[in-house]
């Protein structure tokens, strides 16, 4: 509790579970105008294990902070931020249940409005919905897996990004991808 704090920073689109990020820092309720890193996982929701990586680097960072002179190092000069699940609506899809989709790529936007999730035509690819670039390696098809959304920042998890970066003025962003079973 001494190096992290634990902060809501948005919800999902559909069921609006939380969107959690975590700080690591010395001083982690004090801005110190530290350079500020990122670090986030599934922004698609069948990649499951970038949401371990971001959970281990949490484990890690804090475990070795008193242990490792490195590790206290990036603590003490960066403020550290994590966010495990950006899709969470998606994860839990994908986690919850047998007879979920696995492969399921997408946020759970009801892109039709009917209100029944229908996996051939509802969600937003979420990596393909900021303003960088936004309609370059996408499809305007939601039925398409690459679909981008109405807009830029159309969805409440891009948004949460968004939001949060532009208030901590991230100088360096890895997002964990993965795939497969």
């Amino acid at each position: 509790p001494a190096i992290m704090r634990v902060e809501k920073i948005g919800e999902g689109t559909k069921k609006h579970l939380p969107i959690w990020a975590v700080k690591i820092s010395d001083n982690p309720y004090i801005d110190e105008k530290e350079p500020a890193v990122l670090f986030n996982g599934v922004h698609h929701a069948k990649e499951l294990m970038s949401a371990e990586v971001c959970l281990y680097l949490i484990e890690y960072l804090c475990e070795n902070y008193y242990r490792k002179r490195e590790v206290r190092h990036w603590v003490d000069e960066a403020e550290i931020w994590i966010i495990p699940v950006l899709n969470p609506d998606g994860y839990y899809l994908v986690m919850d249940s047998k007879n979920s989709p696995k492969f399921w790529r997408k946020n759970l936007r009801d892109n039709n409005g009917n209100g029944i999730f229908e996996p051939e035509r509802d969600g937003v690819d979420l990596n393909r919905n900021y303003d960088y670039n936004w309609g370059e390696d996408s499809d305007g098809d939601p039925r398409s897996w690459h679909y981008r959304g109405p807009y830029p920042f159309s969805e409440r998890e891009t948004q949460a990004m968004r939001d949060l970066t532009l208030r901590e003025k991230f100088v360096f962003n890895l997002d964990f991808h993965s795939y497969g079973e």
